[in-house]
């Protein structure tokens, strides 16, 4: 069997249900909408958050059927079929709608944000330049309002789980079917091809015929700077902060900086007390970069390594204006992130998949 290699998406945290709701979107609805979608999303749990993996080929497969998706239809009428999915959603969330109907909602919405979403991320540069400007500006419409709607059922979910009806480990087939949890999969588990896997990663991967190469190994010893993309400019030095999970928020004080795999909506009060975000993920549209826009704060997204590089208590100056991270000094304690119970954990929501 030829291995098939894996690229990494993102990192984030979610209940379960999320994570399904999401899978539906970018597999069924969106081979409904466009003639092709994923085949499954990978996602592996290892007790703390979830990375995101797609398949190589599957992602380049895609280019053709999601740009003749916007050269048929037009912008303006895929942003509006957009809007009428988001606004049934809306309702059903309002009316207490079954579970069952919002997730598949949900997904029908998200599909279309992720048509949006790829082609800004991979392959912007194939839009017309007359239409590229309408472009940008529908995607981060989309992006934007996509935040919105995951924070509320994020929300939703979240009291559900606190009035004790589900757990963040809940899956569909546990409310449709009658199934128990599965026993010990707080521990960790890999989600993928609508099934449920509690074997290690790399057991996972040889049995799929998949392939996956961890980041580089780098020597954060005597490193003083690094870079990224430049998402919002400006300069400003502060206490580096690690956030992972919302648990970490509180950590943020004023003039702190936020490092992070990817900012959340959930992340938003703590970006305000912030001075500048710094992000392993992104690109100009992503959500770091939105909020940095909108806060007129320095950012820099897309650095790779900065939650490897850097540590609680670490000073940098982020030099927004070249996509510069320096070092200034180094702290001699870690502050550790909190270690809760993961089903103790306070939620923040799976974002839109962005580079």
């Amino acid at each position: 069997m030829t291995s098939r290699t894996l690229v990494k998406l993102g990192t984030r945290s979610a209940p379960l249900l999320l994570f399904e709701a999401v899978e539906r979107g970018q597999t069924e609805v969106l081979a409904q909408d466009v003639g092709k979608g994923f085949s499954t999303a990978i996602r592996y749990y290892d007790g703390r958050s979830t990375g995101s993996f797609r398949i190589q080929d599957e992602l380049e497969s895609l280019k053709k059927p999601l740009l003749t998706y916007i050269q048929i239809n037009g912008i303006e009428n895929a942003v509006a079929k957009f809007h009428t999915r988001l606004t049934a959603f809306k309702k059903q969330l309002e009316t207490n709608a079954p579970l069952t109907k919002l997730m598949d909602t949900f997904g029908r919405a998200y599909a279309l944000m992720v048509v949006f979403a790829l082609i800004t991320d991979y392959w912007e540069q194939e839009i017309p330049a007359t239409q590229r400007g309408a472009f940008q500006q529908a995607s981060e419409e989309i992006r934007s309002a996509s935040d919105k709607a995951v924070t509320a059922f994020n929300t939703y979910l979240e009291k559900k789980i606190a009035d004790g009806e589900i757990t963040p480990f809940t899956r569909l087939e546990d409310l449709t079917l009658g199934h128990k949890q599965l026993p010990n999969i707080e521990n960790g588990f890999i989600m993928a091809y609508g099934k449920i896997f509690q074997v290690p990663w790399e057991e996972f991967l040889k049995e799929h015929g998949l392939q996956y190469t961890e980041e580089e190994t780098l020597d954060t010893a005597s490193l003083t700077e690094f870079s990224g993309s430049p998402a919002f400019p400006g300069r400003s030095a502060g206490i580096v902060r690690l956030v992972f999970l919302s648990t970490d928020l509180p950590k943020v004080g004023e003039g702190d900086i936020l490092v992070s795999p990817m900012t959340m909506p959930m992340f938003i009060p703590a970006m305000h007390r912030a001075a500048a975000f710094v992000t392993d993920e992104g690109g100009t549209l992503c959500h770091a970069a939105i909020i940095a826009r909108e806060l007129k704060k320095p950012c820099v997204v897309g650095t790779r390594f900065a939650t490897k590089i850097l540590k609680d208590g670490d000073r940098v100056e982020v030099d927004a204006n070249q996509g510069i991270i320096r070092i200034l000094k180094k702290s001699s304690i870690r502050i550790e992130v909190s270690q809760k119970v993961f089903s103790e954990v306070a939620w923040t929501p799976f974002l839109p998949i962005r580079r």
